[in-house]
């Protein structure tokens, strides 16, 4: 998978009903980065690398200036070196170094999208690349009470939302107290792991701009799992930008509705919404059926030559509801790459023998729904 994507080649994987999918071509490769020490609370152990079964390599920078895309050589923004965060996360390409540019073209039948984001999404916490265990991410380190009634997240200092704004612990102040807890939104609400044992919610603290503090009646062992689940539990329910979200929330606003709340809370289809992904919505057409997002100018992750991540500039989705359309338009070599885009096992045959004509290369394998 080191070739270029072209006409010639391009890589379907078509996911099916029962049946996940291997790997993804030309994207941002799973990562592994040097976990980053941070003061320790006083009532809490270390717990990152106590979970780990065996070492993994850690990839290193080469002595290189951080390096951006080409398409944003033109745009009024500070230097890369200032929008990648204080401790920039290194990721080792999977194969070898990328090149930047071009447009990743796909479909779902799912409004959210949710199948392309499982590949895209950034959570506080994410798998090691051997699934061993866990290592930090957009949280730079956690770690637990030795009751593991209290856990311990720490931000990773100076990531910014894709509009350049800071992310801190006031975006996940707002999340909980302004909308999980918040009975009117009806759509984000206080998931089961953040529940105490009679099934209110957890006390959180925020003792300052890149700490929070659970605090439950039963141990929190059980957190990291949930968090790197990053579409599901991180990206849809808890991204959500305290200083773009309030100008719509009736606590901040009097002449707002919940429903207008819900209406912007959408990131994948809102252009206005900052993400802290490696893209952000950009565009959506007219009818609702085709979406393109764009890279993420503050995007905190480098390659091991220092090159800003991601090397694709564009995806461009097309929501395809009906399920035998969307099976023709992949066969037919419409899109560059499909996640889970197909039917049901028993249309596999039809899509091994089409494969040679159409110029793409089927890849069974099963899913990781936790989508890090």
């Amino acid at each position: 998978m080191k070739k270029s994507l072209n006409r010639r080649d391009f890589m379907k994987i078509a996911g099916l009903t029962g049946l996940g999918i291997a790997a993804v071509a030309c994207q941002p490769a799973q990562k592994t980065e040097a976990p980053t020490e941070a003061p320790k609370p006083t009532n809490t152990v270390p717990a990152i690398q106590a979970q780990e079964a065996s070492p993994t390599p850690v990839p290193t920078l080469a002595e290189a200036k951080y390096k951006q895309a080409p398409m944003l050589d033109s745009m009024d923004l500070p230097p890369v070196e200032e929008r990648i965060s204080a401790n920039p996360l290194v990721t080792k390409p999977r194969e070898s170094i990328g090149k930047y540019g071009g447009t990743l073209r796909t479909v779902t039948w799912w409004p959210e999208a949710g199948n392309i984001q499982l590949y895209i999404s950034e959570p506080p916490i994410k798998w090691k690349e051997d699934l061993t265990g866990y290592e930090p991410a957009l949280a730079e380190a956690y770690e637990w009470s030795d009751d593991g009634l209290t856990f311990t997240m720490h931000l990773r200092k100076g990531v910014r939302w894709s509009d350049g704004e800071p992310y801190t612990t006031e975006d996940w102040k707002f999340w909980w107290e302004d909308m999980a807890k918040n009975e009117d939104v009806k759509w984000n609400t206080v998931p089961g792991y953040m529940r105490k044992k009679d099934g209110s919610p957890i006390d959180i603290e925020f003792p300052d701009e890149y700490t929070m503090v659970w605090k439950s009646d039963q141990p929190l062992w059980i957190a990291p799992y949930y968090l790197a689940q990053g579409f599901w539990e991180f990206a849809s329910p808890k991204m959500k930008p305290a200083h773009y979200l309030k100008k719509f929330h009736p606590k901040y606003d009097s002449t707002k509705k919940y429903e207008d709340l819900e209406k912007v809370d959408k990131y994948y289809m809102n252009p206005d919404f900052p993400t802290v992904l490696s893209y952000h919505c950009v565009e959506v057409s007219q009818d609702g059926k085709r979406y393109k997002w764009g890279r993420n100018p503050y995007y905190y992750r480098v390659d091991t030559e220092g090159n800003q991540l991601p090397y694709i500039d564009y995806i461009d989705i097309e929501i395809v509801e009906d399920e035998q359309a969307r099976i023709l338009a992949i066969t037919s070599g419409k899109y560059d790459i499909s996640f889970r885009g197909g039917g049901s096992p028993n249309d596999l045959p039809f899509f091994d023998e089409n494969a040679d004509k159409a110029g793409y290369r089927l890849l069974e394998g099963w899913m990781n729904g936790a989508g890090a």
